[in-house]
Parts: structure tokens; C-alpha cells; sequence
């Protein structure tokens, strides 16, 4: 059908009235091609710093999509899309005819990721294992481990069985002895960080510096994954 002017203006003004109902939009793109619509939201989302595997319904965003009305008139008109005067009055005041011929038309649509959750806040509240490992080693000490560890009623027999190969009574007092220890993890940090998601609610109830702070060394000895070495540094005859 070739389109008068004030046809054309109507129909220009009706694509341009869409375009203020973005959300009716997004949902309708969304509901047609709803892989590319993951797709395209989650390449937006990892150029943001997002991880690969992002839980879309985790991160509060809108996908925005535009066009020209103009080109879109000219393509109706070029593809005889409107039959005839009766056609065209049928479909210039409806909303959804503006709306499924322009999603029709993928390749004259343009799309843009408006993101409004912080990665920072994401990755703290949905963390993958690189993520966890990541923060675990920027915050993970060693000596602070050790601290924890010299407390446990365990390490006191480790130190007294040790103490004992090493020549001292068996009823010695572990109390008076002068000894050091020393502990390292048994597996690397990412092992360490995938157990912990596999098993906690890290992330659910609590962030993870938080958990980091407050939880990840009594893991590690509740889950026995360090091991000890003990230096006993005095003499068993200075205990004759």
C-alpha cells in the first residue's frame, strides 16, 4: 500500500510512541527471542565485570531497545506490510502492530544494558569460586589461622604425642613446654573455596568478607583442611 503523508506521519508517531513503553517492549523482545535476550544481557553484564555465569534474576537491569519510526515506515510501505485503507485503520491505533513489526525487524533494532546492581555488591552476595578464591587470598593469614588452632584441645595432644617421640615423659605438661607450630592448608585456595559454596550458605545470610572474617578458620579446622607441624624447642633432660 502506498502511504499518504498523513499516513505516514500517523504510523511514525505510533513507532515513536513505543519507544516510551520500553518495559512492553523489552518484555515482548524478550518472550520472541528469548536466547538472544539472555545472551545479549550477559555479554553487557560480563563487560561490566559481572562472572560468566551470572544469575540474571540476581541483578536488577533493563534491556533498552530503539529504532528509527522512520525506517520503520519506510520498510511497511516498501513491503506492502498494510493492504489497504482498511487495514491501515485497523493497525495505526493498535499498539501491539507497532510492536511485533518492529521486533520482526532484529536487525534494525538496536539494544542497550541499563545495569543498576553493583558487581562489587553481586559478587559479594553471589560469589563464584574465583570470586571467594580471589577475596580469600587478599584477606587469608596464616598466623591468624595459628592462633586459632593453638586454642583446640587436639593440637595440645599433637604437641604432647610429639613431645613424647622426642624423648619426654609421657605424663609430660604440655603447658611448660617451649614449642612452635606451624600449619598450611592441604588444598589450594580454589579447592578450599569451592567446598565452601558447596556447603555453606555463604553469600545467602552472609557476604563474604564477612564470612571470611567471622567463619572461614573455623571451617577450615571443622573440615580439618589444614595440616600441623610442631618444633618442640626444649630439652627432654631439662625435664629430669
Amino acid at each position: 500500500m502506498k502511504l499518504t503523508t498523513r499516513q505516514r506521519e500517523v504510523l511514525t508517531q505510533g513507532y515513536d510512541n513505543i519507544l516510551n513503553y520500553k518495559r512492553d517492549l523489552e518484555n515482548a523482545f524478550k518472550e520472541k527471542y528469548g536466547h538472544i535476550y539472555d545472551q545479549i544481557v550477559k555479554d553487557y553484564l560480563q563487560l561490566d565485570g559481572f562472572p560468566k555465569d551470572v544469575k540474571l534474576d540476581k541483578v536488577n537491569f533493563t534491556l533498552d531497545i530503539s529504532f528509527h519510526p522512520e525506517v520503520m515506515v519506510d520498510l511497511i510501505e516498501s513491503k506492502d506490510t498494510l493492504e489497504n485503507e482498511v487495514d491501515y485503520q485497523a493497525k495505526s491505533n493498535d499498539q501491539d502492530f507497532y510492536i511485533n513489526s518492529a521486533l520482526d525487524e532484529p536487525a534494525l533494532l538496536n539494544s542497550t544494558v541499563i545495569i543498576r546492581t553493583d558487581v562489587e555488591e553481586y559478587n559479594q552476595e553471589h560469589p563464584s569460586v574465583e570470586y571467594l578464591a580471589k577475596r580469600i587470598n587478599d584477606k587469608y593469614e596464616v598466623e591468624d589461622l595459628k592462633e586459632e588452632v593453638k586454642k583446640l584441645e587436639e593440637t595440645k595432644q599433637i604437641v604432647k604425642e610429639a613431645a613424647i617421640e622426642e624423648g619426654f615423659s609421657d605424663d609430660i605438661n604440655v603447658d611448660k613446654l617451649k614449642y612452635t607450630i606451624d600449619v598450611k592448608l592441604k588444598y589450594g585456595v580454589t579447592s578450599l573455596s569451592d567446598k565452601i559454596i558447596q556447603t555453606t550458605n555463604i553469600g545467602e545470610n552472609i557476604r563474604v568478607d564477612d564470612y571470611i572474617e567471622k567463619d572461614l578458620y573455623d571451617f577450615i579446622i571443622n573440615h580439618d583442611l589444614y595440616d600441623i607441624d610442631v618444633q618442640i624447642q626444649d630439652d627432654p633432660e631439662d625435664f629430669e
